[in-house]
Protein backbone atom coordinates (compact mmCIF):
# COMPACT_ATOMS: atom_id res chain seq x y z
CA UNK A 1 0.00 0.00 0.00
CA UNK A 2 1.47 3.60 -0.23
CA UNK A 3 0.89 6.05 1.39
CA UNK A 4 1.05 10.12 1.22
CA UNK A 5 1.74 12.53 3.95
CA UNK A 6 -1.04 15.20 4.34
CA UNK A 7 0.69 18.56 3.88
CA UNK A 8 -1.54 20.44 5.86
CA UNK A 9 -2.08 18.17 9.05
CA UNK A 10 1.42 15.88 8.61
CA UNK A 11 -0.80 12.60 9.10
CA UNK A 12 -0.36 9.70 6.26
CA UNK A 13 -3.43 8.72 4.10
CA UNK A 14 -3.95 5.94 1.34
CA UNK A 15 -5.22 8.23 -1.78
CA UNK A 16 -6.61 5.41 -3.41
CA UNK A 17 -9.50 4.94 -0.45
CA UNK A 18 -9.80 9.13 0.56
CA UNK A 19 -7.83 12.65 -1.20
CA UNK A 20 -6.77 13.57 2.52
CA UNK A 21 -5.74 12.38 5.84
CA UNK A 22 -8.74 11.46 8.51
CA UNK A 23 -8.48 15.14 9.90
CA UNK A 24 -9.12 16.99 6.56
CA UNK A 25 -11.92 14.21 5.97
CA UNK A 26 -13.06 15.55 9.14
CA UNK A 27 -13.05 18.98 8.57
CA UNK A 28 -14.73 18.60 5.10
CA UNK A 29 -17.51 16.83 6.73
CA UNK A 30 -20.97 18.32 6.48
CA UNK A 31 -23.20 19.52 9.22
CA UNK A 32 -25.28 16.66 10.97
CA UNK A 33 -29.04 16.86 10.33
CA UNK A 34 -31.14 18.55 12.96
CA UNK A 35 -32.48 16.07 15.46
CA UNK A 36 -29.66 13.51 14.60
CA UNK A 37 -27.93 11.95 17.73
CA UNK A 38 -24.22 13.99 16.44
CA UNK A 39 -26.52 17.14 16.39
CA UNK A 40 -27.52 16.43 20.22
CA UNK A 41 -24.12 15.54 21.40
CA UNK A 42 -22.66 19.00 19.46
CA UNK A 43 -26.00 20.97 21.20
CA UNK A 44 -25.07 19.31 24.61
CA UNK A 45 -21.53 19.55 24.76
CA UNK A 46 -22.57 23.54 23.66
CA UNK A 47 -24.42 23.88 26.36
CA UNK A 48 -22.04 22.43 28.66
CA UNK A 49 -19.19 25.32 27.51
CA UNK A 50 -21.85 27.82 27.95
CA UNK A 51 -22.57 26.95 31.26
CA UNK A 52 -18.95 27.03 31.93
CA UNK A 53 -18.04 30.15 30.57
CA UNK A 54 -21.15 31.44 32.82
CA UNK A 55 -19.39 30.37 35.76
CA UNK A 56 -16.45 32.22 34.76
CA UNK A 57 -18.46 35.27 34.47
CA UNK A 58 -18.47 36.03 37.96
CA UNK A 59 -15.16 36.80 38.46
CA UNK A 60 -13.56 37.47 35.15
CA UNK A 61 -16.59 39.66 34.04
CA UNK A 62 -17.98 39.94 30.34
CA UNK A 63 -14.58 40.47 28.98
CA UNK A 64 -13.59 36.94 30.25
CA UNK A 65 -17.03 35.50 28.65
CA UNK A 66 -16.21 36.63 25.46
CA UNK A 67 -12.30 35.10 25.64
CA UNK A 68 -14.07 32.02 26.85
CA UNK A 69 -16.60 31.83 23.67
CA UNK A 70 -13.95 33.41 21.05
CA UNK A 71 -11.88 32.09 18.67
CA UNK A 72 -13.89 29.17 17.45
CA UNK A 73 -14.13 28.60 13.34
CA UNK A 74 -17.48 30.10 13.28
CA UNK A 75 -15.47 33.66 13.78
CA UNK A 76 -13.03 32.58 10.87
CA UNK A 77 -14.69 34.45 8.12
CA UNK A 78 -13.94 33.24 4.35
CA UNK A 79 -12.84 36.43 2.36
CA UNK A 80 -12.50 37.84 -1.31
CA UNK A 81 -9.85 40.56 -2.46
CA UNK A 82 -9.54 41.40 -5.74
CA UNK A 83 -8.99 37.47 -7.75
CA UNK A 84 -7.59 36.48 -4.63
CA UNK A 85 -9.06 34.31 -1.93
CA UNK A 86 -8.64 33.65 1.81
CA UNK A 87 -9.50 33.50 5.49
CA UNK A 88 -9.81 36.29 8.15
CA UNK A 89 -10.09 36.30 12.22
CA UNK A 90 -10.32 39.61 13.79
CA UNK A 91 -10.80 39.65 17.35
CA UNK A 92 -14.20 41.11 19.62
CA UNK A 93 -11.44 43.28 21.73
CA UNK A 94 -9.52 45.57 21.64
CA UNK A 95 -12.17 48.07 19.76
CA UNK A 96 -12.02 48.30 16.27
CA UNK A 97 -10.43 52.12 16.39
CA UNK A 98 -7.28 50.29 18.76
CA UNK A 99 -4.73 48.62 16.07
CA UNK A 100 -4.31 45.39 16.49
CA UNK A 101 -1.06 42.77 16.10
CA UNK A 102 -1.50 40.99 12.76
CA UNK A 103 -0.33 37.64 11.23
CA UNK A 104 0.00 36.36 7.75
CA UNK A 105 -0.12 33.11 7.83
CA UNK A 106 1.38 30.58 4.99
CA UNK A 107 -0.48 26.96 4.91
CA UNK A 108 1.44 24.66 2.49
CA UNK A 109 -1.82 23.04 0.93
CA UNK A 110 -3.93 26.79 0.71
CA UNK A 111 -5.90 26.43 3.49
CA UNK A 112 -6.62 29.43 4.35
CA UNK A 113 -9.41 28.25 7.03
CA UNK A 114 -7.41 25.56 8.52
CA UNK A 115 -4.38 27.39 9.53
CA UNK A 116 -6.36 30.76 10.49
CA UNK A 117 -8.56 28.92 12.48
CA UNK A 118 -5.92 26.51 14.30
CA UNK A 119 -4.50 30.26 15.45
CA UNK A 120 -7.75 31.47 16.50
CA UNK A 121 -7.91 30.60 20.02
CA UNK A 122 -4.54 32.56 20.86
CA UNK A 123 -5.46 35.25 18.88
CA UNK A 124 -8.86 36.11 20.12
CA UNK A 125 -7.50 35.73 23.77
CA UNK A 126 -4.00 38.08 22.77
CA UNK A 127 -6.10 40.72 20.57
CA UNK A 128 -4.50 39.47 17.26
CA UNK A 129 -5.83 39.45 13.78
CA UNK A 130 -5.02 36.05 12.46
CA UNK A 131 -5.02 36.25 7.95
CA UNK A 132 -4.07 33.80 5.42
CA UNK A 133 -4.31 34.00 1.65
CA UNK A 134 -5.06 30.57 -0.47
CA UNK A 135 -3.03 31.56 -3.66
CA UNK A 136 0.49 31.13 -1.21
CA UNK A 137 1.09 27.65 -0.88
CA UNK A 138 3.56 24.77 -1.60
CA UNK A 139 4.60 25.24 -5.24
CA UNK A 140 3.75 28.70 -5.77
CA UNK A 141 6.40 31.55 -7.17
CA UNK A 142 7.82 32.99 -3.80
CA UNK A 143 7.86 36.46 -5.44
CA UNK A 144 4.07 35.75 -6.10
CA UNK A 145 3.25 34.76 -2.49
CA UNK A 146 4.92 37.57 -1.16
CA UNK A 147 2.34 39.95 -3.57
CA UNK A 148 -0.69 37.84 -2.38
CA UNK A 149 0.50 38.68 1.22
CA UNK A 150 0.93 41.89 0.84
CA UNK A 151 -2.35 42.37 -0.94
CA UNK A 152 -4.19 40.32 1.73
CA UNK A 153 -2.74 42.90 4.59
CA UNK A 154 -3.73 45.88 2.57
CA UNK A 155 -7.07 44.21 2.37
CA UNK A 156 -7.25 43.45 6.31
CA UNK A 157 -6.47 47.16 6.73
CA UNK A 158 -9.82 48.00 5.24
CA UNK A 159 -11.54 45.97 7.78
CA UNK A 160 -9.42 46.61 10.74
CA UNK A 161 -6.98 48.91 12.58
CA UNK A 162 -3.51 47.20 12.71
CA UNK A 163 -0.29 47.84 14.39
CA UNK A 164 1.95 48.51 11.90
CA UNK A 165 5.23 47.77 14.02
CA UNK A 166 3.60 44.46 14.92
CA UNK A 167 3.29 42.82 11.85
CA UNK A 168 4.36 39.10 11.37
CA UNK A 169 4.41 36.19 9.24
CA UNK A 170 3.64 32.42 10.48
CA UNK A 171 3.00 29.01 8.51
CA UNK A 172 4.32 25.17 8.74
CA UNK A 173 6.56 23.35 6.61
CA UNK A 174 6.83 24.47 3.40
CA UNK A 175 4.55 27.30 4.72
CA UNK A 176 6.84 27.50 7.24
CA UNK A 177 9.83 28.52 5.00
CA UNK A 178 7.23 30.83 3.27
CA UNK A 179 6.67 33.52 6.47
CA UNK A 180 9.95 33.76 7.27
CA UNK A 181 11.36 34.50 3.55
CA UNK A 182 8.61 37.08 3.74
CA UNK A 183 9.37 38.85 7.18
CA UNK A 184 13.59 38.64 4.95
CA UNK A 185 12.18 40.46 2.06
CA UNK A 186 9.59 42.74 3.48
CA UNK A 187 11.40 43.69 6.84
CA UNK A 188 10.03 47.12 6.45
CA UNK A 189 6.58 45.67 6.61
CA UNK A 190 7.25 42.64 8.51
CA UNK A 191 8.61 42.31 11.56
CA UNK A 192 9.91 38.29 12.14
CA UNK A 193 7.59 34.99 12.00
CA UNK A 194 6.64 32.06 13.59
CA UNK A 195 8.53 29.01 11.82
CA UNK A 196 7.15 25.85 12.63
CA UNK A 197 9.67 22.61 11.21
CA UNK A 198 10.78 24.66 8.35
CA UNK A 199 13.51 23.81 5.94
CA UNK A 200 16.67 25.85 4.64
CA UNK A 201 15.47 26.31 1.42
CA UNK A 202 14.94 29.82 1.03
CA UNK A 203 17.32 30.70 3.13
CA UNK A 204 19.85 29.90 0.86
CA UNK A 205 18.39 32.05 -1.64
CA UNK A 206 17.71 35.15 0.70
CA UNK A 207 19.42 34.52 4.24
CA UNK A 208 21.72 37.32 3.32
CA UNK A 209 19.27 39.61 3.17
CA UNK A 210 18.37 38.98 6.80
CA UNK A 211 18.07 41.92 8.68
CA UNK A 212 19.16 41.79 12.34
CA UNK A 213 16.13 43.59 13.99
CA UNK A 214 14.36 40.61 12.77
CA UNK A 215 12.69 38.02 15.56
CA UNK A 216 11.90 34.12 14.61
CA UNK A 217 10.22 31.86 16.60
CA UNK A 218 11.38 28.45 15.55
CA UNK A 219 9.30 25.33 16.11
CA UNK A 220 10.19 21.89 15.96
CA UNK A 221 9.37 18.68 17.19
CA UNK A 222 11.76 15.60 18.38
CA UNK A 223 10.93 12.98 15.20
CA UNK A 224 10.62 15.96 12.55
CA UNK A 225 12.65 15.29 9.53
CA UNK A 226 13.36 18.73 9.05
CA UNK A 227 14.47 19.04 12.49
CA UNK A 228 18.22 19.38 11.82
CA UNK A 229 17.34 22.08 9.16
CA UNK A 230 15.76 24.12 12.48
CA UNK A 231 18.58 23.94 13.59
CA UNK A 232 20.45 24.90 11.32
CA UNK A 233 18.26 27.80 10.42
CA UNK A 234 18.16 28.95 14.26
CA UNK A 235 22.53 29.30 13.86
CA UNK A 236 22.40 31.17 10.44
CA UNK A 237 19.64 33.71 12.05
CA UNK A 238 21.68 34.09 15.26
CA UNK A 239 24.43 34.73 13.30
CA UNK A 240 23.08 37.84 11.52
CA UNK A 241 21.98 39.36 14.78
CA UNK A 242 18.38 38.17 14.50
CA UNK A 243 16.46 37.78 18.11
CA UNK A 244 15.65 33.73 17.32
CA UNK A 245 14.42 31.52 19.67
CA UNK A 246 13.57 27.73 19.08
CA UNK A 247 11.08 25.40 21.00
CA UNK A 248 11.07 21.35 20.72
CA UNK A 249 7.97 19.07 21.11
CA UNK A 250 7.58 15.48 21.28
CA UNK A 251 6.61 13.88 17.97
CA UNK A 252 7.03 13.97 14.11
CA UNK A 253 6.58 16.73 11.13
CA UNK A 254 3.23 18.38 12.73
CA UNK A 255 2.21 21.79 12.99
CA UNK A 256 2.04 23.58 16.42
CA UNK A 257 -1.28 22.77 18.20
CA UNK A 258 -4.25 25.09 18.77
CA UNK A 259 -4.06 25.85 22.39
CA UNK A 260 -0.15 25.90 22.62
CA UNK A 261 0.33 29.04 19.83
CA UNK A 262 -0.14 31.73 23.02
CA UNK A 263 3.86 31.44 23.89
CA UNK A 264 4.81 32.19 20.30
CA UNK A 265 2.84 35.03 19.71
CA UNK A 266 3.92 36.68 22.68
CA UNK A 267 7.34 36.01 22.43
CA UNK A 268 7.49 37.95 19.26
CA UNK A 269 5.89 40.66 20.66
CA UNK A 270 8.44 40.49 24.05
CA UNK A 271 11.29 39.80 22.01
Amino acid sequence: MSTLLCPTHGLRYDPAISAGCIRCRSERAPPPPRGSRRALLATGAAGLALAAAGAAVGSRGLGGLRALISGSANEVEDVAFGARRGALFVPSSPSASDPCPLILLFDPGGGARNIVTRYAQAAAKLGWIAASCSDAKNGSDDDADADAMMDLLAFVRTRRAVDASRIFAGGFSGGACGAYRLAIVKPDVVAGAVVECGHMGPWRKVGDLASSKLRFYLFTREQDFNRPATQNLKEVMAAKGCRVTEVEAPGGHAPIESGQLEPALSWLIEA
